[in-house]
């Protein structure tokens, strides 16, 4: 039995203050999509993953923006999210039937010259 993290208070007002940003960025990659499949939860979700992630990990006394701290690990799910095909309702295989497949060349300048 996998045994779960518990948030700090720090963490979860940092997750609470940009869970709209998060919402935006998979919104703006659900738009600029070439992969069909994957439906706009499967980004939001993924891209709460990644904010979950950045603020578990972020340094408040850096100096840094915690937007611009995160931005690279939101997309970065995404990105992760496209490599895999999807989610799977029961947990988090592939569900595609191009199981590990990779991205074709036009989909990854395309997400090189949008998010990078």
């Amino acid at each position: 039995m996998q045994q779960q993290e518990v948030l700090t208070n720090e963490c979860q007002e940092i997750i609470e203050n940009n869970i709209v940003y998060a919402k935006r960025l998979a919104r703006k990659f659900y738009k600029e999509r070439t992969y069909f499949n994957i439906e706009y939860e499967e980004y939001e979700a993924s891209a709460f993953l990644g904010l979950c992630s950045a603020a578990k990990r972020f340094d408040v006394n850096c100096g840094v923006d915690f937007k611009s701290y995160s931005y690279y690990r939101i997309v970065g799910a995404m990105c992760d999210l496209l490599r895999r095909g999807g989610f799977d309702y029961l947990g988090y295989s592939v569900i595609s039937e191009n199981k590990g497949e990779k991205l074709e060349e036009g989909e990854k300048r395309k997400l090189k010259k949008i998010y990078y």
